[in-house]
Protein backbone atom coordinates (compact mmCIF):
# COMPACT_ATOMS: atom_id res chain seq x y z
CA UNK A 1 0.00 0.00 0.00
CA UNK A 2 1.39 3.56 -0.76
CA UNK A 3 0.37 6.26 1.64
CA UNK A 4 0.59 10.11 1.92
CA UNK A 5 2.35 11.50 4.84
CA UNK A 6 2.16 15.46 5.63
CA UNK A 7 3.97 16.99 8.61
CA UNK A 8 6.58 13.67 8.36
CA UNK A 9 9.70 16.40 9.95
CA UNK A 10 7.97 17.34 12.67
CA UNK A 11 7.87 15.08 16.13
CA UNK A 12 4.93 13.11 15.90
CA UNK A 13 5.32 12.61 12.01
CA UNK A 14 9.11 11.22 12.45
CA UNK A 15 7.52 8.69 14.33
CA UNK A 16 4.94 8.20 11.25
CA UNK A 17 6.94 7.99 8.59
CA UNK A 18 9.51 5.34 11.03
CA UNK A 19 6.18 2.91 11.53
CA UNK A 20 5.36 3.43 7.62
CA UNK A 21 8.56 2.29 6.48
CA UNK A 22 9.22 -0.59 9.11
CA UNK A 23 5.74 -1.81 8.31
CA UNK A 24 6.79 -1.93 4.58
CA UNK A 25 4.73 0.40 3.41
CA UNK A 26 5.94 2.90 0.51
CA UNK A 27 5.63 6.23 1.60
CA UNK A 28 5.62 9.65 -0.44
CA UNK A 29 5.79 12.83 1.94
CA UNK A 30 5.96 16.70 1.62
CA UNK A 31 8.32 18.29 3.02
CA UNK A 32 9.41 22.30 2.66
CA UNK A 33 13.20 21.08 3.84
CA UNK A 34 13.86 17.99 2.56
CA UNK A 35 17.16 17.59 3.83
CA UNK A 36 15.37 17.16 7.43
CA UNK A 37 14.57 13.32 5.78
CA UNK A 38 18.15 12.97 4.10
CA UNK A 39 18.53 9.58 5.89
CA UNK A 40 15.37 8.27 4.70
CA UNK A 41 15.99 9.45 1.31
CA UNK A 42 16.58 5.95 -0.56
CA UNK A 43 13.34 4.80 1.70
CA UNK A 44 10.31 7.27 0.87
CA UNK A 45 9.39 9.51 -2.03
CA UNK A 46 9.92 13.02 -1.32
CA UNK A 47 8.13 15.75 -2.80
CA UNK A 48 10.10 19.46 -1.89
CA UNK A 49 7.13 22.25 -1.10
CA UNK A 50 4.60 23.23 1.27
CA UNK A 51 1.19 21.67 2.36
CA UNK A 52 0.23 25.47 1.59
CA UNK A 53 1.11 24.94 -2.34
CA UNK A 54 -1.95 23.05 -3.92
CA UNK A 55 0.27 21.79 -6.29
CA UNK A 56 2.94 20.06 -4.02
CA UNK A 57 -0.30 18.71 -1.87
CA UNK A 58 -1.52 17.05 -5.31
CA UNK A 59 1.95 15.83 -6.40
CA UNK A 60 1.85 14.13 -2.92
CA UNK A 61 -1.63 12.81 -3.33
CA UNK A 62 -1.39 11.45 -6.58
CA UNK A 63 -0.96 7.89 -6.50
CA UNK A 64 -1.71 6.90 -3.14
CA UNK A 65 -4.21 5.18 -1.34
CA UNK A 66 -4.38 6.84 2.24
CA UNK A 67 -3.20 9.99 3.64
CA UNK A 68 -1.80 10.32 6.75
CA UNK A 69 -1.35 13.80 8.45
CA UNK A 70 0.32 15.95 11.35
CA UNK A 71 0.07 19.02 9.57
CA UNK A 72 -0.88 21.57 12.32
CA UNK A 73 0.18 25.10 13.62
CA UNK A 74 3.52 25.25 15.75
CA UNK A 75 3.17 25.63 18.74
CA UNK A 76 4.41 28.62 20.30
CA UNK A 77 4.67 30.89 17.22
CA UNK A 78 1.87 33.44 15.59
CA UNK A 79 -0.08 31.70 12.77
CA UNK A 80 -3.06 32.52 10.69
CA UNK A 81 -5.59 29.67 11.27
CA UNK A 82 -7.04 30.47 8.07
CA UNK A 83 -4.74 29.03 6.06
CA UNK A 84 -4.33 25.51 7.78
CA UNK A 85 -8.10 25.28 6.61
CA UNK A 86 -7.10 26.07 3.04
CA UNK A 87 -4.30 23.34 3.62
CA UNK A 88 -6.74 20.98 4.65
CA UNK A 89 -9.23 21.76 2.21
CA UNK A 90 -6.40 21.35 -0.32
CA UNK A 91 -5.87 17.76 0.77
CA UNK A 92 -9.33 16.77 0.64
CA UNK A 93 -10.16 18.05 -2.80
CA UNK A 94 -7.09 16.41 -4.05
CA UNK A 95 -7.96 13.54 -1.83
CA UNK A 96 -11.52 13.52 -4.05
CA UNK A 97 -9.82 14.07 -7.44
CA UNK A 98 -8.12 10.78 -7.14
CA UNK A 99 -10.42 9.05 -5.15
CA UNK A 100 -9.00 8.28 -1.74
CA UNK A 101 -11.08 7.95 1.13
CA UNK A 102 -9.33 7.51 4.24
CA UNK A 103 -7.48 10.71 6.14
CA UNK A 104 -6.04 10.25 9.58
CA UNK A 105 -4.58 13.50 11.33
CA UNK A 106 -3.27 12.84 14.64
CA UNK A 107 -1.94 16.69 16.59
CA UNK A 108 -2.86 17.97 20.15
CA UNK A 109 -3.55 21.72 20.93
CA UNK A 110 -1.23 21.78 23.99
CA UNK A 111 1.98 23.00 23.86
CA UNK A 112 5.13 23.35 26.55
CA UNK A 113 6.28 26.96 27.59
CA UNK A 114 9.71 27.92 28.05
CA UNK A 115 12.00 26.24 30.58
CA UNK A 116 10.21 24.86 33.37
CA UNK A 117 6.38 26.32 32.59
CA UNK A 118 3.60 24.44 32.41
CA UNK A 119 1.60 22.60 29.10
CA UNK A 120 -0.90 25.31 27.86
CA UNK A 121 -3.52 25.43 24.94
CA UNK A 122 -2.99 27.59 21.61
CA UNK A 123 -6.17 29.85 21.21
CA UNK A 124 -5.01 29.89 17.22
CA UNK A 125 -4.32 26.06 17.30
CA UNK A 126 -7.78 25.50 18.77
CA UNK A 127 -9.09 27.06 15.93
CA UNK A 128 -7.01 25.86 13.55
CA UNK A 129 -8.28 22.74 14.95
CA UNK A 130 -11.76 22.91 14.84
CA UNK A 131 -11.44 24.42 11.29
CA UNK A 132 -10.20 21.05 10.25
CA UNK A 133 -12.82 19.21 11.65
CA UNK A 134 -15.48 21.61 10.01
CA UNK A 135 -14.10 20.83 6.48
CA UNK A 136 -14.05 17.13 7.40
CA UNK A 137 -17.70 16.92 8.78
CA UNK A 138 -18.67 18.30 5.62
CA UNK A 139 -16.60 16.00 3.41
CA UNK A 140 -17.48 12.11 2.00
CA UNK A 141 -14.16 11.01 3.42
CA UNK A 142 -14.08 8.44 5.83
CA UNK A 143 -11.64 10.16 8.58
CA UNK A 144 -10.30 10.07 11.91
CA UNK A 145 -8.50 12.86 14.16
CA UNK A 146 -6.87 11.38 16.75
CA UNK A 147 -6.87 14.67 19.32
CA UNK A 148 -4.05 13.81 22.58
CA UNK A 149 -4.01 16.24 25.38
CA UNK A 150 -0.73 16.70 24.95
CA UNK A 151 2.25 14.99 23.03
CA UNK A 152 5.47 14.19 24.89
CA UNK A 153 8.46 11.87 24.43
Amino acid sequence: MKIAIFGSTGFVGKILINKAIAASYEVKTLARNPEKLEALKDKVEIIKGSVFEPLSVEETIKGTEVVLSTIGPPPGKKCDPLLYEKAIKSIVSNMDKYGIKRYIHIGGVAHKGGKNEDWSFSRQILVAKHLEWEVLKASDLDWTLVRPPRIAN
